[in-house]
């Protein structure tokens, strides 16, 4: 069903995305508390499954030498009991309160400590007998061997268990949210792994009687794969956070782009002189270019656009601000509706320019807007939101006064 190296490929690639994940959320080491466990459990889940990549474990196997059989699997194992044990804290911190997620903390750490050490002398005692192997199946069965897998099965799987039901818990009781898919996300990989777990025992349960059955000969295959795949499942949860958030940045931003798209094009058809760079003919040219660097592409369009009010408003009709209001109550509008008396200032301005209309000697006019980017681009926004119903006003006032 699955070759061996379909299997390693894959593998390959969990290491690969658990460092990425690692480096991309680097800053988390002086975050909360929630994120420092999240980093320290990917910083241990990259390191076991670096370390569990064949290829990466037997160049380890040679330069450690003789004592290389030993030291790589109990390395590798101990960094999982430590991965399981951050993945409990992590689950912890987000589905209880802190002061809660902290209740026996230290318990669980002697826990960690005594698996670890009790991990370690099993390994020791296979090491001083005639097989000095730990992977199964391969090492000759042995006492020291067998309480080496218990060890390493009954805390990963104590561990997984309480992963895998802190994150179901959470999932059917919290609404939608970036954090809950990361934390479901790491519960499946929590449940593949417990599969692993199970499929170990088996064999365990299998190798003294029928060493060369089926189930013997293809364990390392399916092992691999379901490590590879809960190793998957984990990095690509602990990266959901940090990547939904630069998503929602990268939508907000192509959004605010768009709405000041509409302000901007009413006011280049008439002034086409705005433009700090002559839009492309083709638009996927403009869209390649606008990309590679969304941020300036919004700052000049704000420039752009404060440009063409400058230069339109000395084209607007003599139109108070009180008159626009009532018009728009005429017509069913909100005369306080954010942006809609500047929209309509505007719009009776550009349509008095495209029309060939003389410029007037303008009045110093206190201009609203933001006292920073940010707040600029949200004002100029309500503006442009405001442009369909500023041209209903701006139709009743020309019909009213002649315009």
């Amino acid at each position: 069903m699955f070759s061996s190296r379909g299997v390693a490929d894959v593998g390959a690639v969990a290491p690969v995305l658990l460092w990425a994940v690692v480096l991309l959320r680097w800053r988390s080491v002086t975050g909360t508390r929630y994120q420092r466990s999240l980093w320290l459990t990917l910083l241990a889940s990259a390191i076991a499954a670096t370390v569990a990549n064949a290829a990466v474990a037997d160049a380890m196997s040679r330069h450690a030498g003789a004592n290389g059989s030993l030291a790589v699997p109990v390395t590798k194992h101990v960094l999982v009991l430590v991965a399981a044990a951050m993945a409990i804290e992590l689950v912890r911190d987000v589905a209880l309160p802190e002061a809660e997620a902290r209740v026996g903390q230290g318990g669980r750490l002697v826990v960690l400590a005594a698996a670890a050490v009790s991990l370690a002398a099993a390994g020791v005692a296979v090491a001083v007998g005639p097989d000095r192997r730990l992977a199964l199946p391969g090492a000759a069965f042995s006492v020291p061997l067998l309480i080496y897998w218990l060890v390493l099965m009954s805390y990963l799987g104590f561990s997984l268990g309480l992963v895998t039901r802190w994150a179901a818990w959470f999932r059917f009781r919290t609404p939608a949210a970036p954090v809950r898919t990361s934390l479901s996300l790491i519960g499946t990989g929590s449940a593949v792994g417990l599969v692993y777990v199970a499929h170990k025992v088996a064999l365990l349960a299998v190798l003294p009687s029928r060493p060369d059955s089926g189930f013997v000969r293809s364990a390392s295959l399916v092992e691999t794969l379901l490590i590879a795949i809960a190793f998957l499942f984990i990095a690509i949860g602990c990266a959901t956070p940090a990547i939904s958030r630069s998503r929602s940045r990268l939508v907000a931003s192509v959004w605010a782009y768009a709405e000041l798209g509409r302000l901007w094009r009413q006011l280049y058809a008439v002034t086409p002189s705005i433009a700090l760079v002559e839009p492309d003919a083709s638009r996927s040219r403009r869209a390649v270019r606008l990309l590679r660097d969304l941020r300036l592409g919004i700052y000049r369009r704000v420039i752009e656009i404060r440009d063409g009010e400058l230069a339109v408003r000395a084209y607007a009709p003599p139109v108070e601000r009180e008159r626009i209001a009532e018009q728009a109550r005429r017509c069913g509008l909100d005369p306080t509706a954010p942006g809609l008396v500047e929209a309509t200032e505007l719009e009776l301005a550009r349509r008095s320019k495209s029309r060939g209309g003389r410029p007037v000697p303008v009045p110093p006019v206190r201009v609203i807007g933001g006292t920073d980017l940010e707040s600029e681009i949200t004002y100029l926004r309500l503006v442009s939101r405001a442009g369909r119903a500023a041209t209903k006003v701006a139709d009743r006032i020309e019909q009213e006064v002649g315009l």
